[in-house]
């Protein structure tokens, strides 16, 4: 029972919060927050970006699979993740 009790005021107050924090953002955005858009044409960008950078941006390329040096990479890892024992 007190865990049912638990989950519902957790929830009642996560959406509490959801909807006080979008009528926050919403209020930033009315008042005025502005943002320029950067308005250039293809050609430009081409001349200010190397030509990988262009093409991962504008032609939706990537790296060819398997040709990233980390695909190699097999030291052991430092550090622990989440749920593990620091290595030491």
């Amino acid at each position: 029972m007190i865990r049912r009790k638990f989950l519902i005021q957790s929830g009642t107050l996560a959406g509490t919060l959801f909807l006080a924090g979008h009528r926050v953002f919403a209020h930033v955005i009315e008042t005025g927050l502005k943002i320029t858009p950067l308005d250039k044409p293809k050609s430009e960008w081409r001349t200010l970006l190397p030509e990988a950078a262009f093409n991962v941006l504008f032609e939706e390329d990537t790296e060819p699979p398997g040709s990233s040096p980390l695909n190699k990479e097999k030291r052991q890892a430092e550090g622990a993740g989440h749920g593990q024992d620091p290595v030491g």
